[in-house]
């Protein structure tokens, strides 16, 4: 469970690089709708408190949002990106490629209900904002980059102290949260 918890203590240190990335998408007037809709919709996630799992919760309240951050871009990945730059999809690709990880993480059970709640996130409004007037909107989505930024600010530092107790409160919250999908 050492390399697990090793995995899920770089999501967390990691979660403003990994925000980035979406961001860059989300931003990127090249790349297919669909696609930004997707990192959109994960970046609305990353700024909602009370979401799968709350944000107030240690641990997995950051983790869910690094999982839904993946999910989502692996979903991106799926895609024909375009002429997006090659750093752009190298992030990309890095991201879609934990999507294994978030698979095994949560169970082959509740995976495919994850995976249709990331996808509804493409039509979920927050705040008055739907992941479409991000992408159409520039104010719109500068007005969600600062919120991020803000939410990015009170991520904790390392809390995970016992990596099976952390993967066992995940998938309760996960199997009560999607039980309608």
């Amino acid at each position: 469970m050492d390399q697990r918890a090793d995995q899920l203590r770089d999501w967390i240190h990691a979660i403003d690089q990994h925000v980035g990335v979406a961001r860059e998408l989300v931003a990127h007037a090249a790349a297919p709708t669909e696609a930004r809709l997707l990192a959109a919709g994960a970046l609305n996630y990353v700024v909602t408190k009370l979401d799968l799992i709350p944000d107030w919760e240690p641990v997995i309240g950051v983790l869910d949002d690094a999982i839904v951050l993946r999910v989502a871009l692996a979903m991106c990945a799926e895609k024909d990106l375009g002429p997006i730059g090659a750093e752009l999809l190298a992030g990309i690709g890095r991201l879609a490629n934990e999507v294994d990880a978030v698979r095994d993480l949560v169970g082959p059970e509740l995976y495919p209900k994850l995976s249709r709640y990331v996808r509804d996130l493409t039509k979920k409004d927050v705040r008055g904002r739907l992941p479409q007037t991000i992408v159409d909107d520039e104010k719109v989505r500068c007005t969600l980059f600062r919120e991020v930024d803000l939410e990015l600010r009170d991520v904790p530092g390392d809390t995970l102290t016992d990596a099976d107790q952390t993967v066992r409160a995940l998938r309760n919250y996960l199997t009560l949260k999607l039980r309608a999908y």
